[in-house]
């Protein structure tokens, strides 16, 4: 019988969460056990939220609980479902109770306040030293002497901290070399912004554009700074020519985004306050830079 799973409350979350493909595949698996648990509760008939408890004695209903909702996470524990499912259970039903309250379907969100504290937070050091940092330049020379791409690839990444999309999408327009800036004005999760140069990438960055096959590169109509075989990088392309590099250099597989953290942590050694930090990671909120520094900061007083 499927009360909650064919109920216009779940077509109504199915239509209008706008989650990637595999998180709503997972949440959907979820909430069939939350389907589960009201059959076993005896629930029959169709779902009202706003009227879900009823006493007889008073002929008066009641909405949907947070004590029914603990009821719920009891029953999945006497069923020895692991944290991390229960943790899962209730991103889904934050998820689900959360869209059903802003469609003004349910007038209580009984989730609204729920903590989930089967939610652990695993950090991995993504960072890199400063020693791993001068290894990746030195293989990056010695894989590329002539051209020097990957070298000023590497050297962009821990100058910027650009994303990989950023990288592959930048153009010689977006690089003012007398303000040593790049205006970012193709990200993908923030607006129109700008990094800062350093003098030595700057340098590099305006002999690189004006060599005689960069320029037989922009003779064809191309801009993009960066390029292998008259083509632009691919996402892929691009970290196959960052784990080369580690491997060459005898340090762990990168990728930009952990370049993004390395950038933040060697801004962080030097002791740039972490608003400066934010800016040229581009974070919206102050707490993601933050989760950045939280991996090698353990302790530090923000």
């Amino acid at each position: 019988m499927r009360v909650l799973l064919n109920s216009h409350y779940y077509h109504a979350w199915e239509n209008h969460c706008n989650l990637r493909a595999k998180s709503k595949e997972n949440y959907m698996y979820e909430l069939h056990k939350f389907e589960t648990f009201l059959l076993n509760e005896g629930f029959t008939g169709v779902l009202d939220f706003d009227n879900f408890f009823h006493y007889q004695d008073t002929e008066q209903y009641s909405p949907i609980n947070q004590k029914f909702i603990d009821s719920y996470f009891d029953y999945l524990k006497n069923k020895g479902y692991t944290n991390s499912v229960l943790s899962s259970n209730v991103s889904a039903l934050k998820s689900f109770f959360k869209i059903l309250k802003s469609l003004k379907m349910i007038t209580r969100n009984p989730v609204i306040y729920y903590k989930n504290p089967y939610h652990k937070i695993k950090y991995r050091d993504k960072s890199l030293s400063e020693e791993e940092c001068s290894l990746l330049l030195e293989a990056a020379l010695k894989l590329d002497p002539f051209h020097r791409q990957y070298y000023i690839i590497v050297l962009m990444l821990l100058n910027t901290g650009l994303r990989n999309s950023e990288l592959r999408e930048l153009t010689i327009s977006q690089i003012d070399f007398e303000r040593q800036i790049i205006y970012v004005d193709r990200g993908t999760k923030t607006k129109a912004n700008t990094v800062t140069v350093s003098q030595k990438l700057c340098d590099e960055l305006k002999f690189f554009v004006t060599r005689s096959f960069h320029e037989e590169w922009q003779k064809s109509g191309n801009e993009n700074v960066f390029f292998a075989k008259n083509k632009k990088f691919t996402k892929i392309g691009l970290n196959k020519i960052l784990k080369k590099i580690s491997i060459v250099a005898g340090v762990r597989p990168i990728t930009c985004h952990w370049l993004r953290y390395t950038i933040a942590y060697l801004m962080q050694l030097k002791g740039i306050d972490t608003r400066i930090i934010q800016k040229q990671l581009r974070h919206r909120d102050h707490k993601t830079t933050l989760h950045y520094l939280s991996q090698f900061c353990e302790g530090f007083d923000y």
